[in-house]
């Protein structure tokens, strides 16, 4: 890493808590692994996982899609880390967006990051939306969270009730708040 690419780094981390950044260092992992070249963001939340796909990775771009005009954070993130010119951010509805751009966004992404609305029938819309693009590795956050024992969320039982009869692999994992990591089986 280069040395203004580490004082941005350093700066970024200012601006998050340990969950924040141990999320961001979990997203950077899986980016590398998987090696996409765009990215699609269902929730733009506090800009962690567009910075994460970003960041000292050969990704392109992220779209990240949110009904929430003015979040916390996002802009700030981006521009701290680097990464604004390759974020493009639409304000909307996920599903709504999704469809209006179906032709071409489909088989346009290699993953998807779904970290919008996090009760039962969201998970559902949105997982029903983006497994139309065909995306190859599907990112769930908050997969462990507590709201979803509490009855808040929904995102578990969501994830069992859509891919229940597809064919596809997970790998769960709880760092931050967990995630669920999917990858359909084919070769894109």
């Amino acid at each position: 890493m280069r040395s203004d690419q580490k004082q941005r780094l350093e700066e970024f981390y200012k601006t998050l808590n340990e969950k924040g950044i141990e999320a961001f260092k979990f997203l950077s992992l899986v980016t590398r692994k998987y090696k996409p070249k765009k990215v699609l963001e269902i929730g733009s939340g506090f800009g962690i996982g567009s910075s994460a796909f970003l960041f000292d990775t050969d990704v392109e771009e992220t779209v990240t899609i949110d009904k929430i005009k003015d979040l916390e954070g996002f802009e700030e993130r981006v521009k701290i880390i680097g990464v604004k010119n390759r974020v493009t951010r639409i304000i909307g509805d996920s599903v709504e967006t999704i469809n209006n751009n179906i032709e071409k966004w489909k088989d346009n992404f290699g993953m998807v990051y779904v970290d919008g609305n996090h009760q039962y029938e969201g998970v559902l819309r949105d997982l029903g939306a983006v497994w139309e693009l065909n995306i190859p590795i599907i990112i769930l956050d908050d997969f462990f969270h507590k709201a979803n024992w509490e009855g808040r969320y929904g995102i578990p039982r969501a994830y069992y009730d859509f891919f229940k009869e597809k064919d596809v692999i997970t790998n769960v994992f709880t760092d931050a708040n967990g995630y669920a990591i999917v990858k359909r089986k084919y070769e894109k």
